[in-house]
Parts: C-alpha cells; sequence; structure tokens
C-alpha cells in the first residue's frame, strides 16, 4: 500500500516536471505562429504529462497542485503572445479610457483616438474598424492593466491572479461536494488553461474566474453575492447571461418550503439573485446609458457575421443552408436550451455545465480559448 502511494507521488512528480519542460521549450521557441508543428508536439507532450497527473491525482496534494500550476504559469507569464493578438486590444482599450475617451464610441483606427500615443500597439490591434466589444467590468481591468503599466506583461500577470482566485473558490466548491480539493488540478494544469491564459492573455480566464465564485456562492446560499459575481463574469463576457434564470429558479427551490417555486422566486430570499444582478449589470452600464446600443460595441456585428473553426455551423452551411439560416437554427437551439435547462430541477453547476457544452456545441465562432469556460466542470463531470 505505501508503495502504491510512493509510486502515484512519484508519478504525479514526473508528470509536473514533464508538463514544465514543455512549457520551458516553448519559451524558448519563441513565436509560435511560425513553428507551428513544433509547437503541436510540445503542446500534446504537455497534454500528456496532464492526463499522467490526473491518473494519479489522489497522491497530489493541494498545495503541490497550487505551487506547480503557479510555476507553469510564470513560466510563460514573459513570452510575447503570438498565437492571438487579443491582448493589445485589451492594452488599447485601456490607454483610449486613460485618455478621457470612451472605447464603445470609435473604433481604434478612428481619427478621434489619433491622441492615443501607442502606434506600436495599434498596430497589432485586430480589426481595428471595429469598436470594442468588451463589457464595462473586462474595461475598468483594461484601465487599471494600462495605469500600472500599458505593457503584455501587466494584463498577464492580472489574469493569472484572477486564475488563482478561480482554483481557490473551485477549491471551496469541490468541498462541498466531498470531493478532495487537489482535483482543481483538472482545471489549474489544463495546458489549453496554462497557454491561453497566462500564455495568450484571454479575458476569458477572468470571466471564469467569476463564474466558478458565483458557482460557489449559490451553492452555500449567498444569493446576493452570487447575484453579483454572475453579473460581474457577464460583464467581462457576455455568456454567463444564460445562466440568470437557472440561478433563480434553483435559489426559489430551495427557499420555497410549502410555496410553489414560482411564488418564492419573488416571495423569498431568492429575488436577491436577480435583484442584485441587474443592480450590478445596469450599475456598470449607467455611464454609457446615453449611447443606447452603441454601447455593446461590435457585439451585434460579432453575432451576425463573424464565423470560425464551428463544426456544426459548417455542417449547416455545408448542406447549403444560408448563413442567416444557420445563425437563426443555431441561435433558437441554444435559447431552447437555455429554457429547457432553467425550467428543470437541476443545481446551478449542472445547468451551467450542460449551458458551457452548448454554446461551445452551437457557436458560429469557435476559438481555442472559448473552451477554457468547460474546464472548471471537469472537477465535477469527468465524461
Amino acid at each position: 500500500m505505501i508503495d502504491s502511494v510512493l509510486s502515484k507521488r512519484f508519478l504525479a512528480v514526473a508528470a509536473a516536471v514533464l508538463i514544465e519542460a514543455c512549457w520551458i521549450v516553448l519559451l524558448i521557441l519563441g513565436d509560435l505562429g511560425d513553428r507551428v508543428p513544433a509547437f503541436l508536439v510540445i503542446y500534446g507532450i504537455a497534454f500528456a504529462g496532464y492526463v499522467l497527473a490526473i491518473s494519479c491525482i489522489e497522491a497530489l496534494s493541494y498545495r503541490s497542485v497550487i505551487v506547480w500550476g503557479v510555476l507553469f504559469r510564470l513560466t510563460v507569464l514573459f513570452a510575447e503572445p503570438s498565437l492571438s493578438d487579443d491582448v493589445f486590444r485589451y492594452l488599447w482599450d485601456g490607454l483610449v479610457q486613460l485618455e478621457g475617451l470612451n472605447p464603445y464610441a470609435f473604433a481604434p483606427g478612428a481619427t478621434e483616438l489619433s491622441g492615443v500615443a501607442r502606434p506600436d500597439i495599434l498596430q497589432q490591434v485586430n480589426h481595428p474598424e471595429l469598436p470594442t466589444i468588451y463589457p464595462p467590468f473586462a474595461q475598468l481591468f483594461f484601465r487599471l492593466c494600462a495605469l500600472i503599466a500599458p505593457e503584455v506583461w501587466v494584463v498577464k500577470l492580472g489574469l493569472v491572479m484572477w486564475d488563482c482566485l478561480a482554483v481557490v473558490f473551485l477549491a471551496g466548491l469541490a468541498r462541498s461536494y466531498d470531493i478532495h480539493p487537489a482535483a482543481v488540478a483538472l482545471y489549474f494544469w489544463n495546458p489549453l488553461l496554462v497557454l491561453e491564459g497566462a500564455g495568450q492573455g484571454h479575458i476569458d480566464v477572468m470571466a471564469v474566474s467569476l463564474l466558478v465564485a458565483a458557482l460557489l456562492y449559490v451553492r452555500i446560499g449567498g444569493y446576493g453575492r452570487a447575484g453579483a459575481t454572475l453579473a460581474l463574469a457577464s460583464l467581462v463576457k457576455f455568456l454567463p447571461l444564460l445562466l440568470v434564470p437557472a440561478f433563480w429558479r434553483w435559489c426559489a427551490q430551495r427557499e420555497s418550503d410549502e410555496k410553489s417555486t414560482l411564488s418564492a422566486m419573488f416571495t423569498t430570499r431568492a429575488v436577491l439573485t436577480p435583484v442584485v444582478f441587474v443592480g450590478v449589470f445596469a450599475g456598470l452600464y449607467l455611464p454609457f446609458w446615453e449611447m443606447g446600443w452603441q454601447a455593446f460595441g461590435s457585439l451585434f456585428t460579432y453575432a451576425s457575421s463573424w464565423e470560425f473553426n464551428a463544426p456544426l455551423y459548417s455542417l449547416l452551411r455545408g448542406l447549403g443552408l444560408t448563413e442567416d439560416s444557420t445563425r437563426l437554427i443555431l441561435g433558437t437551439a441554444l435559447l431552447a436550451l437555455t429554457v429547457g435547462v432553467s425550467v428543470r430541477s437541476m443545481p446551478p453547476i449542472q445547468a451551467a455545465y450542460y449551458l458551457m457544452a452548448g454554446f461551445l456545441i452551437l457557436t458560429p465562432t469557435l476559438h481555442p480559448w472559448y473552451v477554457i469556460w468547460i474546464l472548471p466542470f471537469l472537477c465535477f463531470y469527468g465524461n
């Protein structure tokens, strides 16, 4: 028995060393966009180490999971992002705000922004003809990063801090389900998360962290805090908006006592969740209310015309459906899934799992970092 435990500990450490070695090699490679075959090989080896680690996860301590996970992130923190340029849009939005200008009002290429004296960043902003798509809480983060120093590593360091916060909340959520907190290695050691967060600097990490916090708060009965953190998650990326009715119904069901669930939604503490959600969400959009729908930036352009790497969308288009018809079908399917999940008696973590998975299947635009949204649920749903 002792030999078996020691053997698993050795394998877990060996797996962690292998993953770290892969990050060091990728750091040495430099521009990964110019070395895609080598990148894919090393990235695949990192995933092999990850699979080895989770196969002996019971031998890991929570502390070792955190230490190694932080080390992975620090290794790639100062590497220039070479697979995505989204981080430069974040910095640009922050700089625009520091000039006292509204990032929703002007596209980066607009002459009104000529006073933002960082042409080196502007040159690397994607879609400079479109105003920003990112909601107000993300904008506050961008502004803070630009205020500290308008450098890529500042944004990535901030996201690493959000990532570490996520794993703390995730460990608490795991404990509430009698799962050993070391299970968070399924999330924290995942190479996709390390690459797209600390490596490429995608804001999804921040939104997922807030979503995990909301799931923990609603689990322990903190309905107001759940509404607030779910709103903040939605104010980083809009996706968590889908979860509001499921959260509300679940809270009402827990508080219903002898009342009907519908009645409990309006007459018990359950009403805190939507009320606080709306208050926080509307409160952060309040400075932009005069802009009307323009305050949502290029969201409608994204929803109506962007497509990338989406198998189901491509399949339907290949069958001869028009672009508009395909988007209508997929959007209706996502809405139907949201309604179906919301009216069923299921805990928020299960609702979130289904809706995040449904989004990944149905979205016309599927960038690799979108898959980060499903990663926290690996700790609870092994399939």
